[in-house]
């Protein structure tokens, strides 16, 4: 019995089935950018080759793009040496005084200049009466950031915000703001920069040196009760 082949017939693809292909296909290469990286063809001297031109082009894309990536890493590279350069500097600052309000009195007057600042206030609570540096948990102002403490979360944007104004009552609601929370065992509080400029502060900005530096200020007020 005579056996049938059952696989289909598949088209057998020639140099001349592939020449044909693109010219009947322009476009092709429009549509398929990646294919022309993979390509290996000869420079021809004399007049220009279209598709080497296209390679060229495609390449300079991609130079392009890896020149972006490439200025990006760089741009984060500066960025970490300056957020470096500011933790250092504004802890050695704090290291220089031995009372907490002294210190509160250089974060304050240190962002004010560096960030250029309309208001910076550290306002720190504890349960503990009549500790230095520190505001009552019965006051007022921890009742307007209370909530905002507890959940932890950093706050940028307008200063519209009760639990901001209530702070500055002397700022106009499109005044914008950063806050940052503190919480610790035996104490809590809040790190607020205010500034005129209703865009210097905006939801979803950056703020990696600021949660360094009131990391590294916890650390500092832990040290200075554990010594008191």
């Amino acid at each position: 019995m005579e056996m049938k082949d059952t696989k289909k017939n598949e088209t057998l693809v020639t140099e001349e089935t592939v020449s044909k292909y693109l010219i009947d296909n322009p476009t092709f290469f429009d549509r398929n950018e990646s294919v022309l990286s993979s390509l290996m063809i000869p420079h021809v001297r004399g007049e220009a080759v279209s598709l080497v031109e296209r390679q060229l082009k495609n390449l300079r894309k991609q130079n392009s793009s890896l020149h972006d990536q490439l200025g990006e890493v760089f741009n984060n590279a500066r960025d970490n040496e300056l957020v470096s350069e500011k933790v250092h500097a504004i802890t050695l600052m704090l290291l220089k005084e031995k009372e907490l309000e002294k210190k509160i009195e250089v974060v304050e007057q240190y962002f004010e200049q560096e960030f250029d600042a309309s208001k910076v206030q550290v306002a720190l609570f504890s349960e503990i009466k009549n500790l230095e540096g520190f505001f009552a948990r019965e006051s007022p102002l921890y009742f307007s950031f209370e909530e905002f403490i507890l959940k932890g979360e950093i706050k940028c944007g307008p200063v519209g915000d009760a639990r901001f104004l209530s702070t500055f009552p002397d700022y106009e609601p499109n005044d914008s703001a950063v806050m940052l929370p503190m919480n610790e065992k035996e104490w809590n509080g809040a790190f607020i920069i205010c500034s005129s400029n209703s865009q210097k502060y905006f939801s979803g900005m950056r703020t990696d040196f600021l949660s360094r530096f009131v990391e590294l200020f916890r650390e500092i007020v832990n040290t200075h009760m554990s010594c008191s």
